[in-house]
């Protein structure tokens, strides 16, 4: 009788085992994350929702646009979001962070909308603030190449 049940309980637990790895949503090496939605058309009324999220390394941070035009730019230059709107493509903008640190970030689009990324590492050190840079940021919109000029 030993010899059925231990088979038995070995293909039980190759199924259970199978089902735990293969019950991750995200491709091998990315994380979870979080979201976070950008609302609002001026200063009155615009924020992020969950605007301070904690990550682990290897774990993704996606923007939302609910309203309005918007961006997600770290002041240390680590990412920076085109335009995100509600009502145009794209509507979202990911960055899957690889190393541990402290990331604020804002809208370019509304002045005093601010956030904070804690991307903690668990076997190493406390995350450090991202330094920040003091470089000129780029255009919102990327604009497509147009001859000017003539002959004269």
């Amino acid at each position: 009788m030993t010899g059925r049940v231990v088979p038995g309980v070995v293909g039980a637990l190759v199924v259970v085992g199978i089902a735990v790895v293969g019950a991750n949503p995200f491709p091998a090496g990315a994380g979870a994350g979080a979201t976070v939605y950008a609302s609002g058309n001026s200063q009155k009324n615009s924020s992020y929702s969950q605007a301070n999220v904690t990550v682990a390394v290897g774990d993704s941070v996606t923007w939302t646009a609910r309203s309005g035009d918007h961006t997600a730019t770290s002041y240390g230059g680590t990412f920076d979001s085109d335009a995100i709107a509600a009502d145009s493509q794209p509507h979202s903008y990911t960055f899957q962070f690889t190393r541990p640190g402290i990331y604020r970030y804002y809208c370019r689009e509304i002045p005093g909308m601010v956030g904070q990324v804690t991307v903690n590492d668990p076997s190493g050190p406390p995350p450090t603030y991202e330094p920040s840079t003091t470089t000129t940021t780029r255009p919102l919109y990327h604009r497509s190449a147009v001859a000017v000029g003539g002959q004269g």
